[in-house]
């Protein structure tokens, strides 16, 4: 991308120094420029743009906060010992290659009603994400209040998001 860049720009100041630029209307030549800078650092650009009002998948929107979100289960969470072994090494481990990943997290908790899985899901929803809950990249589904015939389950398989 460096190379294609650098040969742009070599080639204007080719073309402006040999009086070819007459050729060359000013407006075309700036919007060419600003996309070769656009399509060089695009991540950058659409950061300070964009992303500033929107939620994207940046460090912004995902600060991932995860030595919280331990100390949160440590001191709220009692008798879920097994989450608290599993659940934070497994995403240290997802979240320790930023920007490597091309796998979204997803997360299942089972168990009877009232042990905490709802709790636990936002707490780590909290802690990941910058709206927490309310983030667009928050999937909660439960299992009788959003599947609840067992005679639709071909219809269950099907549905999207």
């Amino acid at each position: 991308m460096f190379s294609k860049c650098l040969f742009l720009i070599s080639a204007i100041f080719y073309l402006t120094n040999t009086g070819v630029v007459a050729l060359f209307d000013p407006l075309p030549m700036g919007l060419a420029a600003g996309a070769a800078l656009g399509l060089y650092k695009f991540d950058t650009l659409k950061d300070n743009t964009y992303c500033r009002f929107a939620e994207c998948c940046n460090e912004r929107s995902i600060p991932a906060d995860i030595k919280g979100l331990q100390q949160d289960l440590d001191e709220h969470l009692f008798g879920q010992h097994i989450v608290k072994q599993q659940l934070i090494p497994a995403l240290e481990a997802h979240f320790k290659e930023k920007g490597n990943s091309k796998k979204p997290l997803v997360i299942s908790f089972h168990g009877t009603p009232g042990t905490g899985k709802n709790f636990v899901a936002d707490k780590i929803a909290q802690r990941i994400y910058e709206k927490g809950s309310k983030s667009k990249f928050v999937r909660k589904y439960m299992g009788r209040g959003d599947f609840p015939l067992e005679s639709d389950v071909h219809l269950y398989s099907v549905l999207q998001c």
